[in-house]
């Protein structure tokens, strides 16, 4: 046993991962299940291979019913750590608009995340203007790339259909990359860079600060783009 903490250990984090996904269960689910012998916090540690207390690794094996000797890394054994990105939480968006008749502009916008191991959900709400409609993200991490698509829920039409895929960085407080959608108005798949800024950190406001300014810059090329295009 690989012990460098009283009572405590390494744990294999892909094998408790394979079984409470072979079960169908969420993070959030399995501790439910287990009458919150153990927190949502302590089982994502566990996932990412850190080291666990005994008596939490027996209550995460009696969940998933297995012997606690399954998961507990043996001396010499490597440690498989793997350590996913965090996206849980409230981000600042940002990303240009190009409607027809008017110029470009900039939106703002406030993504919620919830995640599960690798793959995550998100509510788009706009703070630029009101849309009828909040829209909602579906996607998966892979190291330090997210990838998504995002719908309106119910509706049947293409319009407001896309996908964003942002690589992160700053110590996961930035996230940077493009977002592509279909455009009514126009007819076409419209892009833009897209930016997110993690709001609980203590960096946020230096943060939203330069998204703001990477993405006024944007806004004036995205303009440029369309006199020139006019002018052909």
């Amino acid at each position: 046993m690989q012990v460098g903490a009283k009572n405590s250990s390494f744990v294999n984090g892909r094998l408790i991962k394979e079984d409470r996904t072979k079960r169908k269960l969420s993070q959030e689910a399995l501790v439910e299940n287990a009458r919150r012998s153990f927190s949502l916090s302590t089982l994502k540690r566990a996932e990412r291979s850190g080291r666990i207390s005994q008596d939490k690794i027996d209550s995460i094996a009696k969940a998933l019913e297995q012997e606690p000797t399954r998961y507990v890394l043996k001396e010499g054994e490597p440690q498989e750590v793997e350590e996913i990105l965090q996206l849980s939480g409230r981000w600042k968006a940002f990303y240009v608009e190009d409607d027809t008749g008017v110029p470009a502009y900039l939106v703002t916008e406030t993504v919620t995340v919830v995640q599960d191991g690798i793959t995550f959900q998100g509510e788009y709400v706009c703070d630029t203007y009101e849309r009828p409609d909040n829209f909602v993200l579906i996607g998966q991490i892979d190291g330090n790339m997210v990838s998504g698509r995002y719908f309106v829920p119910k509706r049947a039409s293409r319009i407001g259909k896309g996908f964003c895929q942002l690589l992160s960085s700053r110590n996961s407080n930035w996230l940077d990359g493009c977002c592509a959608w279909y455009d009514y108005d126009s007819g076409k798949i419209e892009y833009s860079r897209n930016i997110w800024v993690r709001v609980d950190q203590f960096y946020y406001n230096t943060l939203l600060k330069q998204a703001g300014d990477i993405m006024s810059t944007e806004v004036k090329i995205v303009r440029m783009q369309k006199k020139c295009r006019y002018r052909r």
